[in-house]
């Protein structure tokens, strides 16, 4: 939802999850990922520019369940969004703060 792709990361706020680079070993989902001051800069920016609208027409179960976008719940009835939702304003207010304090950001999936 943050890009409008499955899997393709592009600058901006698809690095929040994606970006970066890798740094040790794989967790099961891929190696941690670091993301530098200027890119924890570019990431927050990129996510406040993304309106809620965005994310809802981009919002498509079905399609996200066939692509295998964690977490696997897409397909699970009602709530889904909302949870999305949630989470994307907790994201948004995790980049800002580490931007404002210029720090780097250490991504993990697991």
């Amino acid at each position: 939802m943050l890009t409008g792709t499955g899997w393709q990361v592009s600058e901006g706020a698809g690095t929040a999850i994606l970006g970066g680079v890798e740094v040790g070993q794989d967790g099961g989902y891929g190696p941690p990922r670091l993301l530098d001051r200027d890119t924890v800069r570019a990431v927050a920016a990129a996510l406040d520019a993304l309106g809620v609208e965005t994310l809802r027409a981009r919002f498509d179960p079905g399609a996200m369940a066939a692509a295998d976008i964690y977490p696997d719940i897409w397909t699970n009835g009602t709530g889904e969004l909302d949870y999305l939702m949630s989470r994307f304003a907790r994201l948004r207010r995790f980049y800002h703060a580490a931007a404002v304090n210029s720090q780097a950001v250490l991504v993990a999936i697991t």
